[in-house]
């Protein structure tokens, strides 16, 4: 059996302590309406001169029921007037407008929460249920419909394809489905959108995501090893595939100067002649190789047909720079 309709468990007594005046109005009035005394409390019943032994001990009942209903600092407030229906005027003025302002100031939290992307999505639509069960406890009633329109106008500048995709719906997706729906949209938003890792203090080295390409600043410096020019590595070199497509084999594009242009002379035709001739290469059969690198050539001398150790020495090369 439920515990409120046990008849062995007494009603707790309404006492009205100056929070949720609309709920103790409702209550109070079906306490009166149950011995027939609201008309006198509300007014609507005046003590005549032909009424007056009836209307006198309804009025003492409503006066002892009304003000032992309210706490000492309500029954302070009105302990200077003498019936009923003047402790409720004094009530009603004191509360209702008050409520009618918290009313309205809830009603406009509600209608201008805004959900904020990377924020919880339930966490959001706790609150909007909180602010419904408040306008309930306050005589103001937000039904289930009406709270999934708010909640969809909410998260419009977070979601705004999914917000207009139901509204569209017929019939009016119901306040569950959602709420469903947002929540499947942010887990979606939460596996789309890459989440930074996160430096930690004592980390000595820090490397961005595996496979991200850097941006086009950071390559401004990088020279390509295939046909010089800056800005790209020879992995991405466009002269070097085009030399593997056709077939050609080389270390790298010659450097301009390799060309050896040379200027003859201007004529006044406006034009410059010019020739080329190749460039005379005279290079004995010996290789020199230094300690570091003659293990990744091989590591057999008898690969060598002739191995000559030395000293530290100077190394010049063909443009007279010395190593």
């Amino acid at each position: 059996m439920s515990p409120t309709t046990n008849d062995n468990i007494k009603a707790e007594p309404i006492v009205f302590r100056g929070a949720n005046f609309n709920i103790f109005k409702v209550r109070i009035q079906a306490k009166l309406r149950s011995k027939n005394l609201w008309t006198i409390v509300n007014g609507d019943e005046k003590r005549t001169d032909d009424n007056a032994a009836e209307f006198d001990p309804k009025e003492g009942k409503a006066f002892d029921l009304l003000v032992n209903s309210l706490d000492d600092d309500n029954l302070a407030y009105v302990s200077h007037v003498a019936t009923s229906a003047e402790v409720w005027k004094l009530l009603i003025d004191r509360y209702e407008a008050r409520t009618y302002a918290d009313v309205s100031h809830v009603i406009h939290e509600l209608h201008t929460k805004v959900y904020v992307a990377g924020t919880p999505m339930q966490k959001h639509v706790t609150e909007m249920r909180g602010l419904q069960q408040k306008l309930l406890l306050m005589g103001s009633r937000v039904d289930d419909e009406m709270l999934g329109r708010v909640l969809l106008t909410s998260c419009k500048e977070a979601y705004p394809t999914t917000v207009e995709i139901l509204r569209s719906r017929e019939p009016a997706p119901t306040l569950k489905q959602i709420t469903d729906r947002l929540l499947a949209k942010e887990s979606e938003a939460r596996r789309v959108v890459a989440v930074k890792r996160k430096v930690e203090d004592d980390q000595v080295l820090y490397t961005s995501k595996e496979g991200a390409a850097k941006p086009w600043k950071k390559h401004a410096k990088d020279k390509c090893l295939y046909c010089h020019k800056i800005g790209h590595h020879v992995v991405d070199c466009r002269f070097k595939k085009r030399d593997v497509a056709k077939g050609i084999q080389r270390k790298c594009l010659p450097l301009p100067e390799e060309h050896q242009v040379n200027i003859i002379e201007a004529t006044d035709e406006g034009f410059i002649l010019a020739t080329t001739h190749d460039a005379v290469d005279d290079f004995s059969d010996g290789w020199i190789l230094d300690s570091a690198c003659t293990a990744d050539v091989t590591g057999d001398k008898s690969k060598f047909s002739k191995l000559s150790k030395c000293g530290a020495v100077t190394l010049r090369l063909a443009d007279n720079s010395a190593l």
